[in-house]
């Protein structure tokens, strides 16, 4: 649809933002800023380059495609990398001579498009050094993350900072 091809336009551009040296910010129009997230985001996780709400709709990690914030990420960095990876996953499938499939195991295949479901898809790959990764139940080639995989992306709570205005 033509709502989807946004979506993956505007995370083209913006990996091609963050590829260039800026700080971009994207959010969903559903969502409203009612304070200056910047000094929040300065201020309580200064070490941190990448900013993303939660959706548990959005595979193992849970990114929310519609509200990230990048800054000071290096151009050929890891963060960049995500985005670089998104854009050469969406266009092979684009660019294919093979018809885009309708279905895959009975869902959608526009699922392997969907911003979160790619994004997922990228960051874990990178993370386990699987850059075909794709989540179980998505394709024939799914596969699970092994122990060691899941060790490595493991969310830990603890490892987190709190921000200091909760204590």
């Amino acid at each position: 649809s033509n709502v989807e091809q946004v979506w993956l336009l505007r995370h083209f551009y913006f990996g091609r933002l963050i590829r260039l040296g800026y700080n971009p910010m994207l959010l969903d129009a559903d969502v409203v800023v009612f304070t200056n997230p910047f000094k929040l985001m300065r201020r309580e996780f200064p070490q941190m380059n990448a900013f993303t709400l939660d959706d548990a709709s959005a595979g193992y990690t849970g990114l929310n495609g519609g509200t990230i914030y990048v800054r000071d990420a290096k151009p050929g960095g890891d963060t960049a990398r995500v985005w670089s990876e998104f854009e050469r996953r969406a266009m092979a499938l684009i660019n294919s001579s093979a018809p885009f499939p309708r279905t895959v195991k009975g869902a959608p295949a526009t699922g392997l498009l969907y911003d979160q479901n790619l994004l997922d898809h990228c960051l874990v790959g990178l993370l386990v050094g699987d850059p075909e990764y794709v989540r179980r139940g998505k394709v024939a080639w799914m596969r699970v993350l092994n122990g060691t995989e899941r060790a490595i992306i493991a969310w830990r709570e603890e490892a987190m900072p709190t921000p200091s205005h909760v204590h």
